[in-house]
């Protein structure tokens, strides 16, 4: 078993570090392939993230990022539950209203309209087999943001349903 860990979504995914866990006796291919690869990141930001770890701050950073998307999470569900099955509630930084493809694409259509972009399941998924939905997304916006987002949406899927 490997693990793999990254600092991708916390300290942005620019900055390419993470951390792998493996058997001893995969170690020695790992490195083998990283060094034909040329996939080494920078010592700097290495020694950077080794400090933030040491010192907590990567931790506390990482807490206060949970707080915040718990309570994005309860406003999403405060808004969007009644409309539909929600999923991912509490998983990260979207949540997904699962709906009737058509009526998620009638509502991505309308919020658009109105300012807000809320992409449905069939845009972020491989296949076209997939049931329907909005994926409710609040990593990269304020909470003002979101609560007029939330607001656009439940409009237009009140409008959908009458």
């Amino acid at each position: 078993m490997v693990y793999l860990g990254t600092v991708a979504k916390t300290l942005g995914s620019g900055i390419r570090l993470g951390w792998l866990v493996a058997p001893a006796e995969l170690v020695e291919r790992i490195t083998a392939h990283r060094e034909s690869i040329g996939d080494f990141p920078s010592v700097p930001l290495q020694r950077a993230l080794l400090s933030l770890l040491r010192d907590g701050e990567w931790d506390r950073a990482v807490r206060t990022a949970r707080r915040r998307y718990r309570e994005r999470d309860r406003s999403v569900e405060n808004a969007l539950s009644r409309f539909g099955e929600l999923r991912g509630l509490g998983a990260g930084m979207h949540t997904t209203l699962m709906l009737d493809a058509s009526v998620a694409e009638a509502v991505a259509s309308e919020a658009l309209r109105q300012g807000v972009e809320v992409p449905t399941v069939e845009e972020s998924a491989r296949t076209h087999t997939t049931p329907g939905g909005l994926v409710i997304g609040y990593g990269r916006v304020d909470a003002a943001d979101l609560e007029y987002a939330l607001e656009v949406i439940r409009d237009c899927l009140e409008d959908h349903a009458r």
